[in-house]
């Protein structure tokens, strides 16, 4: 399998670029007789007091006409006096006092008065001309991936990966439409990580894991164990193993945070699986404790009592690394990583549970190996070799 590790030249596209494309303060009331007719575009600012008593903190961009604006103007003052008509869909029709020029009082909107700088509209129809040949010009291409994306079509707005409850200076940005050149698709994306967004889907995927080998213990009386896959289910991420000697029969899967089985004793006495010297191995090789079922992961470094299983019977539990396991702090709740590589890799790699079965006063170590293998979700989308 072929990984192409693509480096991008980031895209240099501000959404702060549209605000420009304000309204400029002019001491002159003709200067504005421009915007009558026009739509401008209404962007509520973070944390401030916006246009129109229902536009607040959480309000989305919305499209202003300006329906009149009347004034004269008066050539001995610093500043000028408008009254501003203006019609949207959520406030119907506003009436507000602007003053542009050098005004003495700061008004931030009481009673609808607004200094013309405050006043957050932006002609976007402009900015969109402007910025039409830079932007449609644009093609992305990933070695990895067959088709390539071309930029259709782009609008200053909400940033489709935040929502309103992540209200921050990321929540308006520039979007780019783009179209996937095979399949004809469209999606809309942020510009500024649109050279690598576009291709997420296509080169999606994820490790599974599979039973390479199970090293037994070396004691005489284990006999040879045979090792068989007895069940797939890609579409869980989990493909099930079984493997058996005179001693144990297991049935075993890995997910991305831990391992599942059910031991079952097959001997004629007793079993303990002596859960204090259970080792994981990661894909790097370094070694972590593993907690199971019915253990506290604030006491994941504890000691933790064998499990006795009686001949005949089984034990369902699983094994889960305790260097994995965290408390986060921002989601106030715990957290496990996963046991496979955060990127994938070109060779296979390979992680390690070794499970130690005490039967009377002997422990027998059985290691159970597995392959860590890297599928894309579309590999038919792909250049592999």
């Amino acid at each position: 399998m072929l990984i192409l590790l693509l480096i991008v030249a980031t895209i240099s596209i501000k959404a702060q670029s549209v605000y420009n494309y304000g309204l400029s303060n002019v001491n002159n009331v003709e200067y504005y007789q421009k915007y009558v007719g026009k739509i401008l575009y209404y962007i509520p600012e973070k944390g401030g007091l916006n246009f129109g008593s229902k536009a607040l903190y959480w309000g989305d961009m919305q499209a202003v006409t300006i329906k009149s604006i009347e004034g004269k103007n008066n050539p001995k003052k610093e500043f000028q006096k408008m009254k501003w008509t203006v019609e949207d869909a959520k406030e119907g029709t506003v009436v507000l006092t602007v003053y542009s020029g050098n005004y003495s009082k700061e008004t931030w909107g009481y009673k609808n008065q607004y200094l013309v700088q405050y006043l957050r509209f932006f002609d976007l129809d402009a900015w969109k001309a402007e910025k039409s040949s830079e932007y449609l010009s644009k093609t992305f291409t990933n070695p990895l991936v067959k088709a390539s994306y071309k930029v259709v079509d782009f609008a200053f707005g909400r940033n489709p990966d935040k929502y309103k409850s992540s209200y921050d200076s990321d929540y308006y940005t520039v979007n780019f439409t783009v179209e996937n050149s095979l399949s004809g698709e469209k999606l809309t994306i942020p510009a500024t990580s649109a050279q690598t967004d576009c291709f997420i889907e296509d080169i999606s995927g994820r490790y599974y894991s599979y039973l390479f080998k199970v090293e037994k213990p070396s004691a005489p009386a284990v006999k040879f164990g045979k090792t068989t896959t007895i069940e797939d289910e890609k579409d869980k991420g989990i493909t099930k193993f079984s493997y058996e000697d005179n001693f144990i029969n297991i049935i075993i899967f890995g997910t991305s945070e831990q391992f599942n089985f059910t031991l079952k004793n097959v001997s004629q006495n007793t079993e303990k699986l002596v859960w204090n010297d259970a080792v994981f191995v990661d894909h790097a090789g370094s070694t972590s404790k593993v907690m199971h079922n019915g253990i506290k992961y604030s006491q994941r470094e504890a000691d933790q009592p064998a499990s006795s299983i009686i001949r005949g019977a089984s034990l369902d539990d699983l094994a889960c690394p305790t260097s994995n396991v965290y408390y986060s702090d921002i989601l106030k709740k715990w957290m496990t990583n996963s046991m496979y590589p955060k990127t994938p890799f070109k060779e296979v790699k390979q992680v390690s549970l070794m499970l130690p079965i005490q039967i009377k006063d002997v422990v027998n170590e059985y290691i159970f190996v597995f392959d860590l293998k890297y599928e894309y979700k579309h590999p038919e989308r792909l250049n592999l070799q």
